[in-house]
């Protein structure tokens, strides 16, 4: 539906169209105006429509324009121009929307809209006059004529020697009756509102308020940085083969007996059974325990008996010699599954700067694969503006191929954002091998930033490859 006036669609040419975006307020304001002065004087702006678009922060403007000779009403007799302002929230917007109205002038519309992903408003407001009128309603039909009234009585004949006066006129018949009144004609459009007036400018400050007794409460905490990627893990080294076992030692002398009870000694194998001695008048040791049988049904408990002294433990005899060292590398182990083969690694050590509109490359590392078949890359970067509300777009790249990409919004200058891309390349062939990590901006005339060597602990880049077994 048109704003500002209407034209009738008499031909092709009777309606001119044309649509801008940006993501940036005063590049998509400059872009609009630009169009508009473009537009043939034979012409009249009728609308401007500003929206949100595509899969981010990015927004439209079109403007249409009327043929002159085809407007029914309205329409922007002299060219308008437009002021473009963007903020993150609804309070925002309006002090933005405050700070760009002009002292003077006249303002004829003002639009908002938010972003597709709602991360960002855009404001818009018109300035110029447009020409709003209703049509005029056709002229009813012409009422009858009246009635012709009665001729007046002739006057007598004068005498025969002279004329005689000529007689009185005849009275004027009734005049005819008025005619009825035709129909009214139809009421004419409704012309379109008057554009709203002006804002009236913001009133001033008033005096400062005396120092607070109180102190305020503390601000929110700033977001934590993206956590960079966990290093690999180093390779394992290959375990040494086992030395061979050092020969007995010889066994020591009895020594005396022992004042302390020293630790059991493991059980020696069980002897021979000899042959069955005289009966002796000395409880022998103990045998070794037999493997345990079924378990029987419990009986009752029987008493306890006597716990008998332990008996005095022998000297530990002396420790053999250390046998020689082997001198044959024992076989390497297969690879386990998934196994990591090798590494490279690269990171941002200056400080570097991008207003490129094309992926530009910022780190590079080069693997010559050995096996594979994958090679494992992952990035970690966080970048800043040096002025707000622009994305800046990053991806990775295998042997010039890219992989994979993102895109962070930078919405106030210096302010980093962070973010982080991992992706396995499958089925790697051996040899020499490229990757890359790769940014631009996506709104020409902004730089983006990475300072790596001036705030390294909120901005850096990072870069990794790893050739693994799966």
């Amino acid at each position: 539906m048109s704003r500002y006036g209407t034209v009738a669609l008499n031909s092709a040419a009777s309606l001119l169209t044309s649509v801008v975006q940006s993501s940036e307020p005063s590049d998509l304001a400059a872009l609009a105006n630009n169009a508009i002065a473009a537009i043939p004087g034979t012409y009249a702006v009728i609308d401007l429509a500003l929206a949100g678009a595509g899969d981010g922060t990015v927004f439209t403007i079109t403007i249409e324009a009327g043929l002159k000779t085809d407007l029914v009403d309205g329409g922007f007799n002299t060219a308008p121009s437009v002021i473009c302002y963007a903020a993150a929230t609804a309070e925002e917007l309006l002090i933005q929307h405050d700070a760009v109205v002009p002292g003077a002038g006249n303002v004829a519309d003002s639009q908002s809209a938010g972003s597709s992903k709602g991360q960002l408003f855009m404001g818009m407001l018109v300035l110029g006059t447009p020409t709003l009128s209703g049509a005029t309603g056709t002229t009813g039909p012409t009422g009858r004529t009246g009635a012709t009234g009665p001729t007046g009585s002739t006057g007598l004949d004068g005498s025969a020697t002279n004329t005689g006066a000529t007689g009185p006129t005849g009275s004027t018949g009734p005049t005819g009756a008025t005619g009825s009144t035709g129909a009214t004609g139809p009421t004419g459009q409704t012309g379109s509102t008057g554009a709203t007036g002006p804002t009236g400018r913001t009133g001033s400050t008033g005096p400062t308020g005396a120092d607070s007794t109180v102190t305020g409460p503390t601000g929110p905490t700033g977001q934590t940085g993206a956590t960079g990627p966990t290093g690999a893990t180093g390779v394992t080294g290959q375990t040494g083969p086992t030395g061979s076992t050092g020969s007995t030692g010889t066994t020591g002398s009895t020594g005396a007996a022992s004042t302390v009870t020293g630790p059991t000694g493991p059980t020696g194998n069980t002897g021979q059974t000899g042959a069955t001695g005289a009966d002796s008048t000395v409880t022998g040791p103990t045998g070794p325990t037999g493997n345990t049988g079924p378990t029987g049904q419990t009986g009752s408990t029987g008493v306890t008996g006597p716990t008998g002294p332990t008996g005095s433990t022998g000297s530990t005899g002396t420790t053999g010699s250390t046998g020689a060292a082997s001198t044959v590398t024992g076989p390497t182990g297969a690879a386990g599954s998934g196994a990591f083969i090798q590494s490279a690694f690269d990171s941002l050590e200056t400080d570097e700067t991008t207003n490129s509109t094309v992926f530009a490359t910022l780190l590079s590392v080069p693997i010559v694969v050995t096996t594979g078949p994958f090679v494992l890359v992952s990035a970690s970067f966080a970048a800043s503006s040096t002025v707000g509300s622009f994305a800046v777009d990053f991806r990775l790249l295998f042997d010039g191929s890219p992989l994979i990409g993102a895109a962070e919004f930078l919405a106030v200058a210096d302010q980093a954002a962070g973010g982080a891309l991992v992706f396995r390349v499958p089925a790697v062939a051996a040899g020499a091998h490229t990757v890359a990590l790769q940014w631009k901006v996506n709104t020409a005339g902004r730089t983006a930033q990475i300072r790596a060597a001036t705030v390294p602990n909120n901005e850096h880049a990072s870069l990794y490859a790893a050739e693994t077994t799966a």
